[in-house]
């Protein structure tokens, strides 16, 4: 996974990517794909993942690229 600071905020809420998948209404494979770089991550799709965490991150920080 290449956005450390969401992987970080799903581990500590205990939340597999597939669980995020369904949250957001994305397929697993597709969440996946997009978690790990290689589709990106709407603007509108970055929002509803941060609203779902309730992350307290700002987008910039959350989906920050290492």
């Amino acid at each position: 996974m290449i956005y450390r600071n969401l992987n970080a905020e799903m581990a500590r809420q205990g939340i597999t990517q597939k669980e995020l998948a369904k949250m957001v209404g994305r397929t697993g494979s597709t969440m996946s794909l997009k978690l790990n770089g290689l589709s990106s991550i709407s603007l509108e799709e970055a929002k509803i993942i941060k609203t779902v965490l309730k992350s307290d991150l700002s987008l910039e920080d959350l989906f920050e690229v290492v």
